[in-house]
């Protein structure tokens, strides 16, 4: 019976090896004569045509196509992709990635309405609380980032680098009083971390935390 079992077993495992390896030969394959000696937009669209067949519906690996096509020129394709993506997915990832790109771009207007989209979703989590938290600090809107993070800080899931990073916007924002209380807080949670202590040292100096 042992044997049998062992026999079934090593037959599930290699016919999932051979599905696993069956699906990458299906793959597009990067070729070196899709971009040598070609005209650099023309190497770009080579390459974006095979990244496309390479994504395996993978939404972040679509995302990041259309990041090059939406920064590189070519609004409208990325454009396109975002579109599709953000009509079906219920990933809080998947917005704020896009939202990036819109940052990126310069586009803090297309981007804001996508970050309060990520914090009404179903799976939002506290990680994404403090991502929009920061990211409103980033651009100058303290009165839209201020309660985001007192929300994170209730939902009890932060350490000591996020309790620095909270204080220092604080510090930057004109109220030392309330900074230093945060940092006080971080310093009691780990007096070795680097990247608290860093986060404290900028705040003094006018230099704005960076995860």
């Amino acid at each position: 019976m042992k044997g049998y079992w062992k026999a079934a077993c090593a037959a599930i495992v290699l016919v999932g090896t051979m599905g696993a390896a069956d699906a990458k030969s299906k793959l597009g394959r990067t070729d070196v004569a899709m971009y040598q000696g070609k005209p650099p937009p023309q190497a770009a669209s080579a390459l974006l045509d095979i990244a496309r067949t390479q994504t395996e519906d993978g939404s972040w690996e679509t995302i990041a196509i259309g990041r090059i096509y939406y920064l590189g020129g070519r609004k409208a394709d990325g454009e396109a992709i975002f579109k599709t993506l953000l009509d079906s997915t219920e990933k809080t990832s998947d917005v704020f990635r896009i939202a990036r790109v819109y940052i990126e771009a310069g586009e803090w207007a297309k981007a804001r309405p996508l970050l309060d989209r990520m914090l009404t979703m179903k799976e939002t989590d506290a990680g994404d609380v403090m991502r929009a938290a920061r990211t409103y600090a980033e651009h100058k809107e303290w009165a839209r980032a201020k309660p985001l993070f007192e929300k994170f800080l209730a939902m009890n899931d932060y350490d000591e680098k996020e309790l620095a990073e909270i204080g220092a916007w604080y510090m930057l924002n004109g109220d030392r009083a309330t900074a230093e209380a945060y940092f006080d807080r971080s310093v009691k949670k780990d007096p070795t971390s680097v990247w608290a202590t860093t986060r404290m040292a900028g705040a003094y100096l006018g230099v704005a935390p960076k995860d």
